[in-house]
């Protein structure tokens, strides 16, 4: 075997790890999708519904992002939970939960869009950025390597 045909064996068995893990963190997404969804609903409509839609989707996110660590720490990372690991995750999922709650405010408030549609949509741009966020910082082995090549 030459050194190319080694390099990309290599790599290729990179990628479909990757392509697994992507599979899992998608799979487990969906199930947070449906997940929030049916929660928010229940909250938003059935038990409160003349509370701030925006703090109840807040409150549903917080409590899904916490089932979320759990499963992708085990079943996509494969990682065993650590304190840095639970802080750099709280790190992301607080970024994510802000940036979920604009962008629902935005949607709901500011546009009048239907609120269910702007959590699916919610769902897919937060999705890129904490898949991207975990598989870079929060399970990484040396979560800090990227900072190190900007100095």
């Amino acid at each position: 075997m030459s050194f190319f045909q080694e390099k990309l064996a290599v790599i290729g068995s990179i990628a479909k790890a990757e392509r697994r893990k992507l599979a899992r963190y998608g799979a487990i997404g969906v199930s947070s999708l449906v997940l929030t969804t049916a929660l928010y609903h229940i909250v938003s409509v059935r038990i409160f519904p003349h509370a701030s839609r925006t703090l109840l989707y807040t409150l549903v996110v917080i409590f899904v992002s916490w089932l979320n660590y759990e499963a992708n720490s085990y079943f996509t990372f494969e990682k065993k939970r650590s304190v840095a690991t639970i802080a750099r995750f709280t790190t992301i999922a607080i970024i994510a939960t802000i940036l979920n709650t604009i962008l629902l405010w935005i949607g709901y408030e500011l546009l009048h869009l239907w609120d269910l549609l702007v959590i699916v949509l919610n769902c897919g741009i937060v999705t890129l950025f904490t898949f991207s966020s975990h598989r870079l910082f929060t399970f990484h082995e040396n979560p800090w390597r990227h900072l190190a090549r900007l100095k």
